[in-house]
């Protein structure tokens, strides 16, 4: 395998208060939780630590996050969520300090018939600053790959751009697409090569589906048309994803836990393994949707983000992918050996310069399936 280098996540962090319940209570109603727990939370800090956790084998791998904190000293809220981050293998040495303030919290409900999550924000800390940023770019030599938040978006674009010029000519930089209250949000994603675009803000946005919306990014240039790839999770459905090079609709099914108890974090933890998949074992977009989709629904059924892949199942599925041709999908199945088969022909082939010949085989298991898929 390749050196990785570096993966840098920008955002926040906040502290989770998670109270969970039989069921999700009613209006003006009082219950008693069945427990109640502090956790690390924050879309960039859950992605950098399911990132790193997923990649504690991979010594060629780091991550790093990024964003604004208030001071651990003052805090013990800071410290809690730096010490949780530090301890999954997250280099925090990016962070910018605010002394004087309170880290963002969470108040999450779990209903635990359902495993779903009902969440109440507090947020009073200052963002993470353009001077705070360029700080943490000379902490990390090799950065392979950027995510950013898709919030206070002039800002983020700026650093974006600072990001793109230490980045080498493989390097990737994404972008995630959260809340529908996001306004002009290609001022971001037409610098992306991966833009990440949240169910909620698909739905809320207008369009009928994942390739409605993808289109419409692709045609309308709001997205990087000749290089981008987009990315859709869609919860219980799988995933959805669309390439710039050949704009044909991918789609992995959702991996379904024996039982779904927790899915606080579940769209984190699909993208940390969609990363963790590109940057590690270099998958395609396919075998990549197949493998977050597995990595996001192994965490949904337990607690807590720290997925374990079962050993040398290497975190895929056999159920492979899809991919929309015309109006009829065919399945693609999926390989966790990345290797190519290699036959060598030892013997001359030809009298002149090029006496050898070496064949690369590929293997296809293609099935169609009826239109409506």
């Amino acid at each position: 395998m390749a050196s990785s280098g570096c993966v840098v996540v920008v955002g926040i962090a906040c502290l989770d208060i998670v109270n969970t319940v039989s069921a999700y209570p009613e209006q003006d109603t009082a219950v008693r939780a069945s427990s109640s727990t502090r956790a690390r939370g924050g879309n960039a800090a859950n992605l950098a630590a399911v990132c790193s956790t997923l990649g504690r084998d991979d010594l060629d791998l780091e991550v790093a996050f990024v964003g604004s904190i208030s001071d651990p000293s003052e805090d013990p809220a800071a410290q809690f969520v730096l010490s949780d981050l530090t301890g999954r293998g997250v280099d925090t040495r990016g962070v910018e300090v605010h002394p004087g303030c309170s880290l963002p919290q969470s108040y999450v409900t779990v209903a635990a018939d359902t495993g779903s999550r009902t969440i109440v924000h507090h947020r009073e800390l200052p963002e993470l600053s353009l001077g705070g940023f360029q700080a943490a770019l000379d902490l990390h030599s090799n950065p392979c790959w950027y995510h950013f938040e898709g919030r206070n978006l002039d800002l983020v674009v700026e650093m974006v751009s600072l990001a793109r010029a230490r980045l080498g000519p493989h390097g990737k930089i994404s972008v995630e697409i959260e809340k529908p209250s996001i306004q002009n949000p290609e001022k971001l994603t037409r610098l992306a090569d991966y833009c990440f675009f949240s169910k909620e803000y698909v739905l809320a946005g207008g369009w009928s589906s994942p390739e409605h919306l993808m289109h419409h990014q692709f045609e309308l240039g709001l997205v990087d048309t000749h290089s981008a790839f987009i990315v859709c999770p869609w919860g219980d459905k799988g995933a959805y994803a669309m390439s710039a090079q050949d704009r044909s609709l991918v789609h992995a099914p959702a991996y379904a836990p024996d039982m779904v108890v927790d899915t606080l974090g579940a769209g984190d933890t699909f993208m940390a393994g969609f990363i963790f998949g590109v940057v590690t074992k270099q998958l395609e977009l396919g075998n990549a949707l197949v493998f977050a989709c597995q990595v996001a629904g192994r965490k949904c059924g337990q607690m807590g983000m720290d997925v374990v892949l079962p050993e040398g199942v290497n975190g895929v599925g056999a159920g492979g992918y899809w991919i929309k041709q015309d109006t009829h999908w065919v399945q693609r199945a999926h390989s966790t050996d990345l290797s190519l088969s290699l036959i060598h022909i030892s013997e001359p082939t030809r009298l002149l310069s090029i006496s050898y010949a070496v064949f690369c085989l590929k293997k296809k298991n293609i099935t169609s399936l009826p239109k409506n898929k």
